[in-house]
């Protein structure tokens, strides 16, 4: 089998970035930038198995702040074994940063608007309100009715007296 310099220079980057994330496995952010790598180099060198196993270990292993890794992976999933990752991915830690934006992506409005009032937040995202208001009418109002009294109530106690989350709310 003769191989090209090109498939040669791969092959020895992908050598590396895998001994990398090895011995620096105490460093999450280095181990997540050779993921990626890895990511890119099994793609552009046509690796499909590989590119999907290092989406998932990048999915799952490392701290997501963004729907870039969970999209691509979702591209390389049939149906059913999406589903099963899409639950993964909603419970696991390394992606609890993405979780209000995946669930939109999904369109999971209802999960959506569960997350957000059981968080007990009343400074959730303005544009995540709005989606939900289009998707689910009467909870949304039900909602909102529970943030004018809880603001209601702090303004009553002296807990936005100081005018610096008067103006958010």
């Amino acid at each position: 089998m003769n191989f090209t310099p090109s498939q040669i220079v791969y092959d020895k980057a992908i050598e590396a970035l895998e001994e990398s994330k090895k011995l620096d496995k105490g460093y999450a952010g280095l181990v997540s930038k050779y993921s990626k790598q890895l990511i890119y180099t099994y793609q552009n060198t046509g690796q499909r198995e590989e590119y999907k196993k290092e989406l998932l270990y990048q999915v799952f292993s490392c701290r997501q702040d963004h729907l870039e890794n969970v999209k691509l992976l979702k591209t390389e999933c049939d149906k059913e074994e999406w589903r099963t990752y899409r639950e993964q991915i909603l419970n696991s830690s390394s992606c609890s940063g993405i979780r209000l934006s995946f669930l939109e992506f999904e369109e999971l409005y209802d999960r959506l608007l569960k997350t957000i009032v059981e968080s007990g937040s009343i400074y959730t995202s303005i544009e995540r309100v709005l989606i939900l208001f289009s998707k689910i009418s009467h909870d949304f109002i039900d909602f909102l009715s529970k943030i004018a009294y809880y603001k209601n109530n702090l303004n009553k106690l002296g807990g936005f007296n100081h005018g610096c989350y008067s103006d958010r709310i």
